[in-house]
Protein backbone atom coordinates (compact mmCIF):
# COMPACT_ATOMS: atom_id res chain seq x y z
CA UNK A 1 0.00 0.00 0.00
CA UNK A 2 1.58 2.91 -0.74
CA UNK A 3 1.38 6.61 0.37
CA UNK A 4 -1.47 7.95 -2.10
CA UNK A 5 -3.62 5.20 -1.23
CA UNK A 6 -2.81 6.01 2.92
CA UNK A 7 -3.81 9.72 1.68
CA UNK A 8 -6.81 8.33 -0.34
CA UNK A 9 -8.23 6.44 2.44
CA UNK A 10 -7.90 8.78 5.13
CA UNK A 11 -9.79 11.21 2.56
CA UNK A 12 -12.45 9.02 2.24
CA UNK A 13 -12.98 8.63 6.35
CA UNK A 14 -12.68 12.48 6.73
CA UNK A 15 -15.41 12.47 3.98
CA UNK A 16 -17.34 10.13 6.27
CA UNK A 17 -17.00 12.28 9.39
CA UNK A 18 -18.09 15.04 7.49
CA UNK A 19 -21.45 13.54 6.21
CA UNK A 20 -22.04 13.66 10.07
CA UNK A 21 -23.30 16.94 10.11
CA UNK A 22 -20.42 18.68 11.42
CA UNK A 23 -19.58 15.79 13.74
CA UNK A 24 -16.36 14.76 13.74
CA UNK A 25 -12.80 15.76 13.95
CA UNK A 26 -13.27 19.17 12.48
CA UNK A 27 -10.47 20.80 9.89
CA UNK A 28 -9.01 17.83 8.64
CA UNK A 29 -4.72 18.63 7.87
CA UNK A 30 -2.79 15.02 6.07
CA UNK A 31 0.80 15.75 6.81
CA UNK A 32 3.05 13.56 4.58
CA UNK A 33 6.70 13.95 6.08
CA UNK A 34 9.69 11.96 5.22
CA UNK A 35 11.95 12.51 7.84
CA UNK A 36 15.36 11.30 6.68
CA UNK A 37 14.53 13.57 3.68
CA UNK A 38 13.33 16.47 5.35
CA UNK A 39 10.82 17.20 3.26
CA UNK A 40 7.24 18.33 3.95
CA UNK A 41 4.36 18.29 2.04
CA UNK A 42 0.79 19.27 3.28
CA UNK A 43 -2.45 19.06 2.01
CA UNK A 44 -5.93 19.88 3.14
CA UNK A 45 -8.29 17.28 2.92
CA UNK A 46 -11.22 19.17 3.30
CA UNK A 47 -11.15 20.94 -0.18
CA UNK A 48 -12.87 19.64 -2.20
CA UNK A 49 -10.78 18.42 -5.69
CA UNK A 50 -11.89 21.06 -8.09
CA UNK A 51 -9.59 23.33 -5.41
CA UNK A 52 -6.30 21.03 -5.75
CA UNK A 53 -3.72 20.36 -8.82
CA UNK A 54 -1.56 17.50 -9.14
CA UNK A 55 2.06 18.90 -8.46
CA UNK A 56 4.54 17.15 -10.21
CA UNK A 57 7.71 18.75 -8.81
CA UNK A 58 11.65 17.59 -9.08
CA UNK A 59 11.32 16.20 -5.68
CA UNK A 60 14.93 14.54 -6.59
CA UNK A 61 16.35 17.67 -7.36
CA UNK A 62 15.33 19.39 -4.21
CA UNK A 63 16.15 16.36 -2.08
CA UNK A 64 20.15 16.72 -3.64
CA UNK A 65 19.98 20.27 -3.16
CA UNK A 66 19.11 19.38 0.69
CA UNK A 67 21.76 17.50 1.30
CA UNK A 68 24.33 20.04 -0.13
CA UNK A 69 22.84 22.83 1.97
CA UNK A 70 22.89 21.07 5.30
CA UNK A 71 26.41 19.25 3.97
CA UNK A 72 25.52 16.21 5.07
CA UNK A 73 26.23 12.77 3.62
CA UNK A 74 24.54 8.88 3.45
CA UNK A 75 26.99 5.91 3.58
CA UNK A 76 25.45 2.88 3.54
CA UNK A 77 26.90 -0.23 5.27
CA UNK A 78 27.54 -3.32 3.89
CA UNK A 79 28.51 -7.05 5.38
CA UNK A 80 30.83 -9.57 3.99
CA UNK A 81 29.11 -12.01 1.65
CA UNK A 82 25.70 -9.79 1.44
CA UNK A 83 24.35 -6.79 -0.70
CA UNK A 84 24.72 -3.61 0.93
CA UNK A 85 21.56 -1.86 2.84
CA UNK A 86 21.09 1.16 0.51
CA UNK A 87 17.08 1.17 2.55
CA UNK A 88 18.97 2.63 5.66
CA UNK A 89 21.93 4.53 5.68
CA UNK A 90 24.07 6.75 8.06
CA UNK A 91 23.90 10.04 7.98
CA UNK A 92 27.02 11.74 8.58
CA UNK A 93 28.74 15.70 8.31
CA UNK A 94 30.94 15.96 4.80
CA UNK A 95 34.39 15.19 5.26
CA UNK A 96 33.57 12.23 7.64
CA UNK A 97 36.34 9.46 7.46
CA UNK A 98 35.96 5.42 8.17
CA UNK A 99 36.52 6.61 11.78
CA UNK A 100 33.43 8.35 12.07
CA UNK A 101 31.56 5.98 10.65
CA UNK A 102 32.96 2.98 13.22
CA UNK A 103 32.11 5.24 15.85
CA UNK A 104 28.45 6.11 14.72
CA UNK A 105 28.50 2.03 14.98
CA UNK A 106 29.94 1.29 18.00
CA UNK A 107 32.10 3.34 20.13
CA UNK A 108 34.36 0.42 20.45
CA UNK A 109 34.37 -0.60 16.70
CA UNK A 110 37.33 1.90 15.31
CA UNK A 111 39.91 0.59 17.75
CA UNK A 112 39.32 -3.28 16.34
CA UNK A 113 38.94 -1.84 12.72
CA UNK A 114 41.76 -3.54 10.68
CA UNK A 115 40.87 -1.34 6.93
CA UNK A 116 37.79 -0.76 5.34
CA UNK A 117 36.37 -1.83 2.02
CA UNK A 118 35.08 1.29 0.05
CA UNK A 119 32.36 1.15 -2.73
CA UNK A 120 31.63 4.49 -4.20
CA UNK A 121 33.25 7.65 -5.30
CA UNK A 122 35.91 8.66 -2.87
CA UNK A 123 37.65 5.30 -4.18
CA UNK A 124 39.75 5.01 -7.56
CA UNK A 125 38.95 1.42 -7.97
CA UNK A 126 35.48 -0.82 -6.07
CA UNK A 127 36.47 -1.87 -3.48
CA UNK A 128 39.29 -0.25 -2.09
CA UNK A 129 41.68 -1.26 0.68
CA UNK A 130 41.04 2.03 2.77
CA UNK A 131 42.07 2.83 6.65
CA UNK A 132 40.50 5.02 9.75
CA UNK A 133 41.34 8.34 7.80
CA UNK A 134 39.69 7.98 4.18
CA UNK A 135 37.31 10.66 3.81
CA UNK A 136 34.12 9.16 2.56
CA UNK A 137 31.75 10.91 -0.15
CA UNK A 138 27.89 10.98 -0.72
CA UNK A 139 26.12 7.34 -1.11
CA UNK A 140 29.52 5.26 -0.58
CA UNK A 141 29.08 1.99 0.50
CA UNK A 142 31.30 0.79 3.23
CA UNK A 143 32.76 -2.89 4.62
CA UNK A 144 34.61 -2.50 7.74
CA UNK A 145 37.08 -5.37 8.60
CA UNK A 146 38.17 -6.49 12.19
CA UNK A 147 41.38 -7.52 13.32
Amino acid sequence: MGILDKIADIENEIARTQKNKGKGRGRQVIAVARTADLVLMMLDATKPDVHRCNLKLNLDYLLEKLWDYLNLIQVFTKKRGQKPDLDEGIILRNGSTVEHICHSIHRSLASQCKYALVWGTSVKFSPQHVGLNHVLHHHDVVQIVKK
